[in-house]
C-alpha cells in the first residue's frame, strides 16, 4: 500500500502496485499505457505482465452492441423481512 498526494497520477504508482510474480493486472481506464512506461517496459519481470485495462467511458458510450443477459428468464426479486 502506498499513499501519495492527490496530484500524483495513477500511472506514476503503477510500478509499485504490481509484483514481479504477477501474470495479469486488471486495472481501470486510468492505467492506459502502463505497459509502455519505461520503468515497466525496461524491467524483465514487469514487462511480462498482461495488462487488462478497462475502456474509457467515451468508448463505452459509442458501443452499439449491448451484451445480453445470460438468462432470458425474468428476474424475480423476493421481499426480505
Amino acid at each position: 500500500m502506498t499513499c501519495t498526494a492527490a496530484n500524483v497520477h495513477d500511472l506514476d504508482e503503477a510500478v509499485n502496485l504490481v509484483r514481479t510474480d504477477d501474470e495479469v493486472a486488471y486495472v481501470d481506464a486510468g492505467y492506459q499505457g502502463a505497459q509502455k512506461r519505461p520503468e515497466i517496459a525496461g524491467d524483465e519481470d514487469l514487462s511480462r505482465i498482461e495488462w487488462r485495462v478497462a475502456a474509457r467511458k467515451g468508448v463505452l458510450k459509442t458501443m452499439t452492441v449491448k451484451r445480453p443477459r445470460f438468462s432470458a428468464a425474468p428476474i424475480r426479486v423476493a421481499a426480505l423481512g
